[in-house]
């Protein structure tokens, strides 16, 4: 069983090392082999999903892309409104 479950791991890293297959796919598909062959509980399974720091991680990751698209949005407002300016000089 640890044998297996460490081959699966290495499995993982090595497939996300590739890059070829988005990350989140790659967990829930191990994670679905790991329930079907009975190696996690289904309480364990809902419980780490909803995880406080996986909670927190996330958010931080959308206000961290919320912060990113605002900057590229006004460094657009002020080369249109520089290039507007210039046209009507």
């Amino acid at each position: 069983m640890a044998i297996f479950v460490g081959l699966s791991i290495l499995v993982l890293l090595v497939l996300l090392a590739q890059n070829k297959v988005k990350p989140a796919i790659l967990f829930f598909g191990l994670l679905l082999v790991y329930y079907i062959l009975d190696l996690i509980e289904t309480k364990s399974m809902l419980n780490n999903f909803t995880n406080k720091s996986l909670v927190t991680l996330l958010l931080l990751l959308l206000v961290s892309i919320v912060f990113e698209k605002l900057y590229l949005y006004l460094q657009y407002q002020i080369k249109f409104f520089q290039s507007l300016t210039i046209n009507l000089c």
